[in-house]
């Protein structure tokens, strides 16, 4: 996304940068997100040709569709400057993701995820009528994904009497997207998200995306998940991954949506609770924070 929304070259400007900040330096930890994007390399390389003991590590953050291009590789490019010393990731689950895209089993190391160390002692989550639909950085999935439920809002409102939420990008502007849809403002039943994600998956009971990283946030807090299958891309679902072990997690097509709302809210509710309670254990978390240290090694 970045390599359509910036001049990708700006980042050579870490080259000499870096050089310059670390005239001082006897070492450097650096740490960042890995999604193994030209934008990460110029940094990482500059490191490795510092004349002082550096170390790279990106923290690859959460599952990711296998059909994302960018993750694959292959060994010789792993011996180049501008890949991480190793990648950091919080399951064994990530770690099998990884190896199967080209990432050599010896640069990835599990540790804790305690940006998630909230998620430990949540309590099965409790029925209610509100819906999250979280939007993404992807602008022709958002119209797409808007358009479908709105299509369906008086099914939403009238049957089944559900409550809205829209969660949206924090680099998205709210006016221009309805704009976009030709609205001049929510339904009646809808809203506009004011409070942080753990607050929205707290809050909402079932949650609704499309291209997005966050569905693994939602199923780790207990939310009931749908990913609506895209008619423009091919990577919508973030947790393919897991798609033949639970098929419930296959792309949801617009002509279903109705009746897998049904499902959740009205006919199937234990069904879907006790699937996706097996679905968070098959992710796994792990927060202990001993598993920190190995950063150091």
């Amino acid at each position: 996304m970045a390599l359509k929304t910036n001049k990708s070259a700006i980042y050579l400007r870490y080259i000499p940068a870096i050089k310059n900040w670390s005239k001082k330096a006897t070492s450097i930890k650096f740490f960042d997100h890995y999604q193994n994007q030209s934008y990460e390399h110029p940094i990482r390389y500059s490191l490795k040709n510092l004349e002082i003991k550096s170390k790279s590590v990106g923290y690859y953050h959460s599952l990711h569709s296998i059909n994302f291009l960018p993750y694959q590789s292959s060994t010789k490019e792993w011996q180049s400057k501008s890949k991480p010393d190793y990648v950091a990731c919080s399951s064994n689950i990530c770690k099998k993701i990884l190896a199967q895209q080209g990432l050599p089993e010896n640069r990835i190391k599990v540790i804790s995820d305690l940006q998630r160390e909230n998620f430990k002692d949540l309590i099965s989550k409790k029925f209610n009528k509100n819906m999250l639909v979280i939007l993404s950085l992807f602008p022709e999935s958002n119209y797409e994904i808007l358009n479908k439920i709105l299509k369906i809002n008086n099914f939403l409102q009238e049957r089944l009497k559900l409550k809205v939420t829209i969660r949206s990008h924090p680099y998205l502007n709210n006016l221009n997207l309805l704009r976009k849809l030709n609205c001049k403002k929510l339904p009646n039943n809808w809203n506009w998200s004011k409070g942080d994600l753990k607050s929205d998956l707290d809050e909402n009971y079932c949650v609704i995306t499309m291209h997005s990283a966050v569905i693994t946030d939602a199923v780790l807090y207990n939310n009931i998940v749908i990913i609506l299958k895209s008619e423009l891309n091919n990577a919508e679902n973030y947790l393919d991954c897991l798609e033949n072990k639970f098929p419930i997690l296959k792309p949801t097509l617009e002509i279903d949506l109705e009746q897998k709302l049904k499902d959740i809210f009205l006919s199937k509710t234990k069904f879907y609770k006790d699937t996706f309670f097996k679905i968070k254990n098959e992710i796994g978390i792990n927060i202990d924070k001993k598993n920190y240290q190995e950063l150091e090694n």
